[in-house]
């Protein structure tokens, strides 16, 4: 009888072992496929021999920012894989700094997914161009990144547009609306019912904000 239960523990941690084994590929088979996508496109847009010189300092800006944050994705990922805690760290930032990443971004990929006839808008009101936030930048990167490429990749023509204006102002704080437009297939209601369900979802690990 010992040895059918001990036979029992070692295949219910093995069956634990292969989910969790799982769910990391399957996050970084999800998290790593756009930056390396963006690094490559640049990579190659500094080896065409056509490149215009003035826009090298750009693309080398695009690789130092994309790298830093393949470096967050692997903590994020080894964290996850030791069952540790999801970590947001708080900072503060300028919110166009975000938005022009992900308008940068954004026409790099264009380019991987060879979609020539989409154009990336980016329409800040102008009084967005001065305000600071406090919240995770990285985080902020992760979630516009994962929305950005999924709206080039079901967009075939027309504009993709990355928006932002305030909703409600007074003398030291504002409320910010970040919008994500396009001229895609869009969503099917019970498609978007079902991505409600996902993310309504409590996350597995316990969630650490440090100041």
């Amino acid at each position: 009888k010992l040895d059918d239960m001990t036979d029992i523990i070692n295949a219910k941690i093995e069956k634990a072992s292969n989910v969790a084994k799982e769910k990391v590929m399957a996050k970084v088979a999800h998290e790593f496929k756009t930056p390396l996508l963006i690094i490559k496109q640049n990579l190659n847009e500094l080896n065409d021999k056509n490149h215009d010189p003035h826009e090298t300092e750009n693309v080398i800006n695009n690789l130092i920012n994309i790298s830093d944050y393949v470096s967050f994705l692997i903590n994020d990922i080894i964290n996850e894989a030791n069952k540790s805690t999801l970590k947001i760290t708080k900072s503060i930032f300028y919110i166009k700094e975000i938005l022009v990443f992900c308008h940068n971004i954004a026409q790099s990929l264009v380019k991987s997914f060879s979609n020539s006839n989409v154009k990336i808008v980016l329409d800040i009101e102008s009084d967005l161009w001065l305000v600071k936030m406090q919240s995770d930048p990285i985080r902020l990167k992760q979630v516009f990144l994962n929305l950005i490429s999924n709206s080039i990749k079901f967009t075939k023509s027309g504009e993709i547009t990355i928006s932002a204006k305030i909703k409600i102002k007074d003398d030291e704080n504002c409320d910010v609306i970040v919008f994500l437009k396009d001229t895609g297939t869009g969503m099917r209601k019970e498609d978007l019912d079902t991505l409600k369900k996902v993310l309504s979802n409590k996350s597995d690990n316990p969630i650490v904000i440090n100041d």
